[in-house]
């Protein structure tokens, strides 16, 4: 990102590539049985460990881009040129 006009300088971001199951790190799913009562079924997803830290990641393979940490997501264009103009 340009820090005075917020336009991208890669002209390539389209073209990125998005990690695949196998390029991903395996992850152990560990089934704890717990009644808690807290629905019908008392059933919980167990789908959802992969997508948890996905968030995390691209968040800081910005932060090594850009060398600002950013907290909160959406990370937009403008999210990004906004946390470089408060530490420039």
């Amino acid at each position: 990102m340009d820090n005075g006009t917020g336009h991208m300088m890669n002209a390539n971001v389209d073209q990125y590539k998005v990690p695949f199951s196998m390029e991903i790190p395996e992850i152990e799913t560990l089934i704890v049985e717990e009644y808690s009562a807290l629905s019908s079924t008392d059933a919980y997803g167990i789908g959802e460990p992969a997508n948890i830290a996905t968030a995390a990641a691209v968040a800081n393979a910005v932060y090594n881009a850009i060398g600002v940490r950013l907290y909160e997501i959406p990370i937009t264009p403008s999210s990004i040129l906004k946390a470089l103009n408060k530490v420039s």
